[in-house]
């Protein structure tokens, strides 16, 4: 235990923003530079709200499929809560009996079933680094690893029809549906937060 709490720290971030909602001008032309500033800030609490939610579940996930047992599942957790949001690295690391690297994308498609540009790029460069490693990672061999892009789907799979788009005819990708995972692919999983976790 390193003392920080992830929970605690997105708690206290929110309640700063709950209480400064009330105080905005009802035109955003009124906006002040420091409340601009505060609705930055306040994206960036709510981004790391979600990204722990659905890190989370998936957790629950690997539990759930047997992945890893009760005692990886209680580390992992405790991994996850003691690791500052935005920290260098993959948003799951766990070198345990069952090695794990994960990414998780919450991204919501800006044409209903496609990612812009920029999303499509930040979930590529994520799928790679998954293949091949991440610099910013203490992880420096990634070959005996099970592997996961995650990511927050939505109930009209709008999410799936878009991360198909991008891994079609790529090498060594699957969509997790309950088979055996190895540690030469990628599997994408897919959490949809109302039913816990969903196979597709």
């Amino acid at each position: 235990m390193n003392g920080y709490s992830k929970k605690e720290y997105l708690k206290t971030s929110y309640e700063e923003i709950r209480k400064g909602v009330a105080k905005l001008p009802k035109d955003y032309k009124q906006l002040t530079w420091e409340e601009i500033t505060a609705l930055k800030k306040a994206v960036s609490t709510v981004n790391n709200v979600i990204t722990l939610s659905v890190t989370e579940l998936f957790v629950d996930f690997l539990r759930n499929e047997n992945i890893i047992g009760e005692k990886q599942y209680q580390e992992i957790k405790e991994q996850i809560e003691n690791t500052k949001p935005n920290a260098n690295g993959y948003d799951i690391e766990y070198n345990g009996t069952s090695k794990i690297i994960a990414e998780v994308k919450c991204n919501i498609p800006v044409n209903e079933d496609s990612f812009g540009a920029a999303q499509k790029t930040g979930i590529i460069e994520d799928i790679e680094s998954l293949q091949n490693g991440k610099g910013k990672s203490s992880i420096t061999n990634i070959e005996d690893y099970y592997k996961f892009m995650v990511l927050l789907s939505d109930k009209d799979n709008n999410v799936k029809e878009a991360m198909g788009k991008i891994i079609s005819g790529r090498d060594n990708i699957e969509e997790y549906n309950g088979q055996k995972v190895k540690a030469d692919k990628v599997y994408i999983v897919y959490i949809t937060p109302e039913i816990s976790y969903e196979r597709m």
